[in-house]
């Protein structure tokens, strides 16, 4: 029997197969990260707060022991929330410190790492003689408030845009610069994370004789870590460090430390 051509088939596939599995791998933004990169690079996580504020320096203590943990260096860069995100979709960086649950659903390149950092209150805020209460995003239908809210706020802004009419809705670059255009009373309502606020308030006693108070919470929030997808073969440790150190209490001492609350 003259198993030649049978041979030659086999040849043929053979190769196919090699030059599809070759493929696989080579294809533009697939490429997986190692722990061997990391040996000669540290990790590079985007945060949206300035250096210097009480959110950045919290962030810095729970990433510190993180990676500590995972014996791998690591930086953080502040960059505003949207470029942030632009250069973490295209891999220029690895990762970003905080971004609520749904945040994936929109972003498939980013992987978000299952166990939550902790919660915190997206809150409203205004002038004290203000005296409207706020029980979630809904509260807002039917009022003609001038509303604000930093730019890039993920869950601000799926919200907001539903219950304020774009005439009443703008965004600002900082929450320094929101809480002072709310003393001046050049908008209502500020809306953003309690955590950053509150500092806020206290530095900010003198700029005005304005005082500010919240008005209520539109949303409790839990908050995630989230990686490019190059380097999902390190969510489930990142899931397991984050976890015990919920365990052992860390974050709220962290908290404490840093906040006072």
């Amino acid at each position: 029997m003259n198993l030649t051509p049978i041979k030659g088939r086999w040849q043929h596939y053979r190769y196919l197969l090699l030059f599809l599995l070759l493929f696989a791998f080579i294809q533009p933004g697939t490429a997986q990260t190692t722990s061997d990169e990391f040996r000669t690079r540290p990790f590079l996580l985007a945060i949206n707060r300035p250096e210097g504020s009480l959110a950045y320096t919290y962030l810095s203590l729970i990433y510190s022991e993180v990676f500590k943990r995972l014996n791998m260096a690591f930086e953080i860069k502040y960059i505003p929330l949207k470029r942030g995100f632009e250069n973490v979709a295209s891999g220029k960086l690895d990762g970003e410190t905080t971004r609520v649950f749904t945040y994936q659903d929109s972003h498939p390149t980013l992987i978000r790492v299952t166990e939550s950092l902790y919660s915190t209150n997206v809150s409203a805020f205004a002038l004290s003689d203000v005296k409207l209460q706020l029980h979630g995003w809904n509260s807002l239908i039917g009022h003609h408030y001038k509303v604000e809210y930093p730019r890039g706020v993920y869950i601000s802004e799926l919200n907001l845009n539903k219950v304020v009419p774009p005439e009443h809705l703008s965004m600002i670059k900082t929450a320094t610069q929101g809480i002072k255009k709310l003393l001046i009373g050049r908008t209502d309502i500020f809306i953003d994370d309690e955590l950053v606020v509150y500092p806020l308030l206290d530095s900010l006693k003198d700029f005005s004789a304005n005082t500010v108070h919240k008005i209520g919470v539109m949303q409790p929030v839990p908050l995630y870590m989230y990686i490019h997808e190059k380097n999902k073969w390190l969510e489930p440790r990142l899931s397991e460090i984050i976890k015990e150190m919920k365990d052992e209490n860390l974050m709220k001492q962290y908290r404490k430390i840093v906040f006072n609350f």
